[in-house]
Parts: structure tokens; C-alpha cells; sequence
């Protein structure tokens, strides 16, 4: 019965202890407490009753180890402490998911195992996720009009041409990859150099090719389409690991017979696969609803 008491009151001793410790952690390491907090139910996870267990017996053993006595530090346990006066109010709270790994997980889940046009009530899920996680109005048809596919593979393109004389030594990133020695689909981003504006800097840099010649309504009106199409907002998901761009419709491409859907800038392409320069990404590309022109072009997590 003794011991049994004893037990009972070091494990009700190394349970207050660890109470404290966690508060004390809580408070001095309040980012490392949160990425803890990241998945759900990790509390529990890491402190489930066997775990504390483990736990008490870990503590137990490096206190019979030392030099002061248990029941000397059991005393201190009940001993006021300096600040048991002092209010104290820690509200740790179970944050978010990173939204990159928020985004991942909610457009993996909704897609197809490979990439094809997406039917109308899965595209219609994604577009209320995306407006929930992002704050984006993303959609595979606006105005009536739409892709020939909003979830395909993207391919790797070279830098357009902004405005008449440009080169490549002119673009800050990647001249690796080269510039097109011709105009994309759409002509020119600014009639001249002085008219570049820091907008139309971004929207070559962040520019997608897609097929508008094989988009349902390219036959019926190339003219109207085309235009229409013309620097269009687009979201654009690599649904394999979260990462989005916002960029605009610059060019017309890949060919039918590459079996591409998509084609990127060099920014692009590289954001989207974390730095690596992949030539075959299954993305999902949408419209994006933006009359007001408030959602800024490039990387959005």
C-alpha cells in the first residue's frame, strides 16, 4: 500500500511537472510549440497516456540518478514559486497547415490519377477550395469561354520578347533558357522600352502558353477568343506539392504532338517545381475571376 501511494504520488508529481514544462516551452519557444500544433490531434499524439508514462519513467530515472534526494524535489513541487501571484494567460493555439501543404492537399484529393479536363463538379470544388484557402476566384470556364483542358502537363518555355529590341542580357533570371527569336501569340508586352511598367515586366515573366487553338470555342470566333485570351489571369497548381503562380496568357502552344498542355516561362516552371527545372509538370490551370485587377501576378504561397 505504501508504495503503492508513493507511485501514485510521484506519477501525480512528474504529471504536474510535465504541465509545467510544456507551458514553460509554450511560452519561450512559441514557434517551435506551434509547428508541433501543425497536424491534428498531435497533442494527444504526443502526450497519450502511455507516452507520459514513458515519460515519468525517463524523469524518474534521471532523478534516482542525481544527487538530490526525490523526496527533497518532491517538497519543491508543493514549495509557492516567486510569480504564483502573477496571472498568467497562455492560449496556444492549433495554427494552419503552411499553405502551400493546405493547397496540396486539398486539389490532390479532388483530382483525377491523370491529367484530363476535369468534369464541371470537380472543377466546381476546386474552385471553392481555392477561394477558401487563397482568397482567389479560380474557374475553368469564365465568360463562356474555356481551355481546352484545365489539368495537363506544362512544359518548359524560353523568354518572349517584351518589346521591340529586346534580348535576352535585358531579363533578370534564367537566360539559360533563351529567348524565342520570334514574337509570342500575342505580340509584344509593351510597344516600347520606355513603356515597361513594372506590371508588364511580371506578366512576361510570369506567362503561360496554352493550346487556344484547340479550346471548344476557337473555331467559332479565333478573333473574339483571342483576344479575349490575351494576357488573361491564370492560377496555375502543381497539385504534387502545392505550389501556385498567378501569371497571364502570353503565348499559343505546345504543339498537339508533344503531349503537353501547357507551356511555362522559365519563372514558372522553375517556382513550381522548387527550384528544379522539370520539363513534364501535371498542373492544374484555371481563369482567374479578378474584374478589379486586385490579385497580383507571380508565386501566391
Amino acid at each position: 500500500m505504501k508504495n503503492t501511494a508513493l507511485n501514485h504520488h510521484l506519477l501525480k508529481s512528474f504529471q504536474e511537472l510535465q504541465n509545467d514544462v510544456e507551458i514553460r516551452f509554450a511560452q519561450k519557444h512559441h514557434h517551435a510549440w506551434n509547428l508541433l500544433q501543425k497536424e491534428k490531434n498531435v497533442a494527444e499524439h504526443y502526450f497519450a497516456e502511455g507516452e507520459k508514462l514513458a515519460a515519468a519513467g525517463i524523469l524518474a530515472g534521471s532523478l534516482v540518478m542525481s544527487s538530490e534526494p526525490i523526496a527533497a524535489w518532491a517538497e519543491t513541487l508543493n514549495e509557492p514559486k516567486d510569480d504564483q501571484d502573477k496571472e498568467t494567460t497562455i492560449q496556444v493555439t492549433k495554427p494552419l497547415p503552411p499553405k502551400d501543404e493546405a493547397l496540396k492537399r486539398a486539389v490532390k484529393s479532388a483530382l483525377p490519377s491523370t491529367p484530363q479536363p476535369l468534369p464541371e463538379d470537380t472543377s466546381a470544388m476546386l474552385t471553392l477550395r481555392i477561394q477558401k484557402l487563397l482568397n482567389i476566384t479560380a474557374v475553368s470556364e469564365l465568360d463562356g469561354f474555356r481551355l481546352n483542358t484545365d489539368y495537363g502537363f506544362m512544359g518548359a518555355e524560353q523568354h518572349l520578347p517584351r518589346f521591340p529590341g529586346d534580348a535576352l542580357d535585358q531579363h533578370d533570371e534564367y537566360q539559360a533558357s533563351g529567348i524565342t527569336p520570334q514574337l509570342g501569340a500575342f505580340g509584344y508586352f509593351a510597344n516600347s522600352k520606355e513603356e515597361m511598367t513594372e506590371e508588364t515586366n511580371l506578366e512576361e515573366k510570369y506567362y503561360v502558353a496554352v493550346q487556344s487553338f484547340l479550346s471548344p470555342q476557337y473555331q467559332e470566333n479565333v478573333y473574339q477568343y483571342k483576344n479575349w485570351l490575351k494576357h488573361r489571369k491564370v492560377l496555375v497548381i502543381n497539385p504534387s506539392n502545392g505550389k501556385a503562380v498567378v501569371g497571364v496568357i502570353g503565348d499559343a502552344g505546345p504543339a498537339e504532338w508533344t503531349n503537353k498542355q501547357f507551356g511555362g516561362s522559365p519563372e514558372i516552371v522553375h517556382y513550381l517545381n522548387s527550384g528544379t527545372h522539370h520539363h513534364n509538370t501535371p498542373v492544374v490551370m484555371l481563369f482567374i475571376d479578378d474584374q478589379e485587377n486586385n490579385v497580383p501576378l507571380g508565386p501566391v504561397n
